[in-house]
């Protein structure tokens, strides 16, 4: 089901998956906590959020596509890359069980956040 409307504000409708494809880097970590957990609660029991985004390395120093994609969100929005530890700290935040990363060999990167 694909509707429209603003994930902040308007209501959510009742999933199984929820899925954001390179969502999550647009925004601070406050914001990215704030839809997870409004996520969070439309998510059925034994649910998930299945997050696509370009994952930093550990420690942040690459891949350096990765790198150039920080600079252009830093540049166009306050959103950002970040690493799975990071990704995995607002999962948590939001009340997510954790965070199974899976890279696949391409520029994205998938991970699970199961409710």
């Amino acid at each position: 089901m694909r509707l429209a409307g603003d994930f902040f504000r308007s209501r959510l409708p009742r999933a199984d998956l929820f899925l954001l494809a390179r969502v999550l880097h647009d925004w601070t970590d406050a914001a990215c906590v704030r839809l997870l957990r409004r996520i969070r609660r439309a998510c059925r029991p034994g649910g998930a959020a299945l997050l696509v985004e370009s994952v930093l390395s550990r420690g942040g120093a690459g891949p350096a596509r990765t790198l150039l994609l920080s600079l252009n969100m830093l540049l166009q929005t306050r959103g950002r890359e970040r690493t799975a530890r990071e990704y995995r700290r607002l999962v948590l935040r939001a009340g997510f069980r954790g965070l199974r990363l899976r890279r696949p060999g391409g520029p994205y990167d998938a991970m699970l956040a199961p409710r």
